[in-house]
């Protein structure tokens, strides 16, 4: 049943473990160079580690938009961890010294490992109308069969649905298919 799916889900410590090389995916990323999507990778992995080492959550360590402004602006000195935005404890923080070291180490990296700059292009939007019968469709569906319409799709999901019948969404699996995918 969808309660057992579910569960098991919720159950599965796999659920909840980030590896710290795949945390930079968590943040919301828009037009990076390839040097700075490098960086911020890197910070998030450091990030991610030392959050999982110290028992934190990760923004309870480095702020998503302070790993971006230090991947964006790189500094090159302690000093100037005073002018990133939520920089923990400024340029005296206890960060400022292994997030410096980091970026140095990142710098001196081969060009040979630079990522694949991100897409600058948007996806496409998905027709009003459709969304519109998609959102209609999900609550009838669910009101009927006593759910919540997040527990089968989200809002990003309905639009990968809108643009690809075939599109990998949770709502084209298990449970969720026979309740609305098919």
């Amino acid at each position: 049943s969808w309660l057992d799916d579910e569960n098991a889900k919720l159950t599965n410590p796999a659920t909840y473990h980030t590896a710290p090389a795949d945390a930079w995916k968590r943040i919301k990323v828009r037009n990076m160079k390839p040097v700075q999507l490098r960086r911020m990778m890197h910070l998030a992995e450091w990030r991610e580690a030392e959050a999982q080492r110290r028992d934190l959550p990760r923004n309870r360590i480095l702020r998503d938009e302070t790993i971006l402004d230090l991947a964006g602006t790189n500094p090159s000195t302690t000093a100037e961890f005073g002018k990133i935005r939520n920089f923990p404890g400024g340029a005296n923080g206890k960060l400022a010294t292994p997030v410096l070291a980091l970026l140095r180490e990142v710098e001196a990296m081969p060009d040979s490992t630079l990522p694949e700059a991100l897409s600058e292009g948007r996806t496409p939007k998905p027709p009003a109308a459709v969304m519109e019968l998609l959102r209609v469709l999900l609550k009838h569906i669910t009101d009927s069969e006593g759910i919540a319409p997040r527990l089968v799709a989200s809002a990003d999901e309905l639009e990968a649905l809108a643009l690809d019948d075939e599109a990998p969404v949770r709502a084209q699996s298990g449970w969720r298919r026979e309740v609305f995918g098919e």
